[in-house]
């Protein structure tokens, strides 16, 4: 993460998971924008390193390259064509069916909700 994701060789970040080990448990994790988005570009190499079953892994490359496909529209700087929020929604559908079969509906919160509801589409088109 420090070395390849969030800094490089000639300058490492300084971040750290948040551990607690009297739990034996990972905290909760909160990032700023510009982590995310390098964490979400560099995704694979987490996924690589954390992921050991091999069926498990392919679901989660294959959901966050259509995560991945969903959020750069989301992101772009021009307006929605309804053929790009059509892309959007099919993008997330993907990523959702992929993130329910490894998640269940544990890993259900609002945001997934607002996206796999198609609410952030329906945002998209109205304004």
């Amino acid at each position: 993460m420090n070395n390849v994701i969030l800094g490089d060789e000639d300058g490492l970040a300084q971040w750290c998971l948040p551990y607690d080990d009297d739990k034996k448990s990972v905290g909760v994790i909160c990032l700023d924008n510009n982590c995310i988005q390098k964490i979400l570009l560099d995704f694979e190499v987490l996924i690589h390193a954390s992921i050991t079953v091999r069926e498990r892994a392919v679901k989660y490359f294959d959901g966050i390259s259509n995560y991945q496909n969903a959020i750069s529209i989301l992101r772009q700087q021009q307006e929605f064509t309804d053929e790009k929020i059509v892309q959007f929604q099919n993008y997330v559908d993907l990523w959702f069916q992929d993130w329910i079969a490894l998640q269940g509906v544990e890993g259900c919160t609002s945001y997934t909700h607002l996206l796999s509801s198609g609410h952030m589409a329906e945002y998209m088109y109205k304004w």
